[in-house]
């Protein structure tokens, strides 16, 4: 079973096996969103405290933040 049917079936999520990316880890998925969706200074809204790997992939991406 595709994982695309699992999560039609499951969560009602209708997507494609090419719209689907399996990572290792929350880590490498927040790394590749920012080097997707994250332009140097663009801005990026964060808790105060948050996810403390989330702003180092951030900070990677030379983002300016807003708590």
């Amino acid at each position: 079973m595709a994982i695309s049917d699992y999560l039609c079936r499951s969560h009602a999520v209708r997507c494609s096996a090419e719209q689907v990316i399996n990572v290792n880890g929350s880590q490498l998925a927040l790394d590749l969103i920012a080097r997707l969706m994250i332009n140097p200074d663009d801005w990026v809204a964060v808790e105060d405290p948050g996810c403390l790997g989330a702003r180092h992939c951030f900070i990677g991406r030379c983002a300016i933040f807003l708590y």
